[in-house]
Order: C-alpha cells, then sequence, then structure tokens
C-alpha cells in the first residue's frame, strides 16, 4: 500500500514538472533547469506599446529568493519596490561588460562601487521574496535607450545596499535590441 502511494506521488511530481516544461517551453521557446532562471520579455511600458525589455526571474526551486530593494514612498514618485540592476553590453575591444548610464551612454565598467551618497547606498529596507516556482519582473530597459541591434543583458543586484561583489547577481540572457 505504502510503495503504490509512493509511486503516484512520484508520478504526480514528475506530471507537474512535465507541465511546467512543457508550458515554459511554448511560451519562451526554451526548457529550464533546476534553479534561478531569467528570461526576457518585449512588454509595454505606461507611455507605449512593445517599448520595454523586462527581466522575468524564475525561482524554480524548493527555497525562497529573498532580493533587496528601495521601497518607494507613493505619489508623484510611485509604490512599491524598485530593484537595483545593470544594462549591460559586451564591449569586446577592452573584453569587459560596460554599462548603460543613461540613454545609449556606456560607461567602461560593469558596476560601480556604490558611493555612501547614492540612493542605493542609503535606501535598503523593502524585500521582494520569489517564492519556489514562482517569478517576479526585477529589470526592465526602454528599447530606446539602447541603439537597435546591439547586444545587452541586465544583471539584477540581490541587494541594494552590498557591493556587486559582495552578493550574488542574476544576470538575464543575452538579448538583441530590434
Amino acid at each position: 500500500m505504502k510503495k503504490r502511494i509512493a509511486i503516484r506521488i512520484v508520478a504526480l511530481m514528475a506530471f507537474t514538472l512535465a507541465i511546467i516544461e512543457l508550458r515554459h517551453h511554448i511560451h519562451y521557446g526554451h526548457f529550464v533547469s533546476y534553479g534561478v532562471h531569467t528570461d526576457v520579455i518585449l512588454s509595454n511600458s505606461d507611455v507605449g506599446m512593445n517599448d520595454t525589455y523586462v527581466a522575468c526571474v524564475w525561482n524554480l526551486s524548493l527555497r525562497s529568493i529573498d532580493v533587496e530593494g528601495c521601497k518607494l514612498p507613493g505619489g508623484y514618485v510611485g509604490s512599491g519596490t524598485l530593484h537595483h540592476w545593470d544594462v549591460q553590453k559586451w564591449d569586446s575591444s577592452r573584453r569587459g561588460w560596460s554599462s548603460l548610464n543613461g540613454a545609449n551612454h556606456w560607461t567602461p565598467q560593469a558596476f560601480a562601487t556604490p558611493d555612501p551618497k547614492d540612493k542605493w547606498a542609503r535606501c535598503g529596507g523593502a524585500t521582494t521574496r520569489i517564492y519556489p516556482f514562482a517569478a517576479r519582473k526585477l529589470a526592465w530597459v526602454f528599447k530606446e535607450w539602447v541603439a537597435k541591434g546591439e547586444k545587452v543583458r541586465m544583471a539584477i543586484h540581490t541587494s541594494a545596499t552590498l557591493p556587486a561583489d559582495k552578493q550574488p547577481i542574476i544576470y538575464s540572457p543575452t538579448f538583441t535590441v530590434e
């Protein structure tokens, strides 16, 4: 009797995982593995249609993932949590990543050391928890900020207060701006 129940539980888990994999493959065109996974989706902003690339972070594991961000005050500024991320492109001449610093302006450094006066070094206080087998949209870039045809990625910081070399970074796949 216990053996049959165990077999049914394992079969149900395998069926559930197969459905998750199939749905992800149909929607995004690829299969996923256990752990953190990121997809880039072309989305709408508040001002336009299909004008923003959004990084969707999936937690395909049995443990929750916490990402620290800045709590917005509400009102004109907006409400919710803003996370720290970089939009990066590969600079083959110096063999390193450059970070987007304003519309189509690139800084030849992947991550800058947080300045104590910087908003990221001061804010903190808000944690976004990504539960097992759930997803959250944590980063974005407007299409107009990056030249058409450039290959870029998003690097999402898991802490709003620690330097980049002292925290896990979640990277999106490299994608081409169209």
